[in-house]
Parts: C-alpha cells; sequence; structure tokens
C-alpha cells in the first residue's frame, strides 16, 4: 500500500511517503490521490527543504538561522511557480488535465531527493533526481506522454541557460568596452 503525507500521522506518513517515493516512484504517483489544497504539500515541502538547510547551517552557530524563514518562504514561492508553470504547459501543450493544486503536489513528493541536498556531490545528483521525479509525476499521474513530459520539464531550463549565456556575453562585451575587465598578461 502507497503512502502519502497526512497531517493526521505525520511521522509515519512522512517516513512512509519517503520511502514510496524512493522505492517505486511510478506506483507512487499514478496511485496518488488529487491534491484536496496546499495544506499537505506545503508541510510535506516545507520539512523535505528544512533537513538540509538546518544541516548546512549547523556549523554557522545559528547565525545562519537568521536566513532561514526566507529561503524556505522563497523555495516555497519558486515551487508554486514551476508548478502552476507544469500545470499550465500540460493542459496547454499535453491537453492534459493538471491543476496548480496537483502539480505542486507532484513537485513536493519530487523534492525528496533534496533531502540528501547537503552533502557535496550528491547535491548534484540530487537536482537530476528531483527532476526525473517531476517527469514520472507529469507521466503517472497528468498521464501524459514520455517526450511531452520531457519537453516541459526541459525547454523552460533550456530557455534560462540560454538566456544567461548571451547575458554573460553582453555584460563582458559592455565590461570590456567600459575598460572594466582587468588588464593581463
Amino acid at each position: 500500500m502507497t503512502t502519502y503525507f497526512s497531517t493526521d500521522d505525520p511521522v509515519t506518513s512522512m517516513v512512509g511517503a519517503i520511502r514510496d517515493v524512493i522505492t517505486a516512484p511510478g506506483d507512487f504517483f499514478a496511485n496518488m490521490p488529487a491534491g484536496k489544497g496546499y495544506g499537505n504539500s506545503i508541510i510535506f515541502l516545507t520539512v523535505t527543504l528544512l533537513i538540509p538547510f538546518l544541516i548546512i547551517l549547523l556549523p554557522t552557530g545559528g547565525a545562519g538561522m537568521l536566513v532561514l524563514p526566507v529561503a524556505v518562504i522563497f523555495m516555497l514561492l519558486m515551487t508554486w511557480l514551476w508548478a502552476w508553470y507544469l500545470g499550465w504547459a500540460v493542459r496547454r501543450f499535453c491537453h492534459g488535465d493538471l491543476s496548480t493544486t496537483d502539480a505542486f503536489q507532484i513537485c513536493a513528493y519530487s523534492n525528496v531527493p533534496n533531502l540528501l541536498a547537503w552533502i557535496p556531490v550528491l547535491n548534484i545528483l540530487a537536482s537530476f533526481w528531483t527532476l526525473f521525479l517531476e517527469w514520472r509525476g507529469l507521466v503517472s499521474f497528468a498521464r501524459i506522454r514520455s517526450g511531452q513530459a520531457i519537453a516541459v520539464l526541459l525547454v523552460p531550463l533550456v530557455v534560462i541557460l540560454i538566456s544567461t549565456a548571451i547575458l554573460a556575453i553582453l555584460l563582458g562585451i559592455m565590461m570590456e568596452q567600459y575598460g572594466m575587465l582587468p588588464q593581463g598578461a
């Protein structure tokens, strides 16, 4: 039986949901109930974000804790924006039916690999694993084709990468024109 996070039994359902996302993501997302609001997803996502943040901030002796609320709120907002985009893209381009609430739920559960984000090399792998889980969620829950899910996930990332490269080039040109680049050997 697949376990999903519930505030009725937070510890057991949190551990069960993490286990099921890791061991059987296809079944997990295929059987995921439709979101009945953001509450459970926000709590689940907040916990999966807080654990690595707290581990990373431990050596700061508490000074980094001042940034923690702002960082968590920022991450929740960015996740909601990404979920809004996913829902819109699935409805617009894939003719699927994915609400922002359901997309947010997919994103929340897909963030399970970020529990390892405090480990230097694993944080990069966790990012790819998160994308894989989002893909699995779109294919299994939203029932869109695999290629469509890849396009929905990768097109904005490619646009961001290209935009960043163009911005870096334009900044380099501007710095050269105004003599802001270091004169070296």
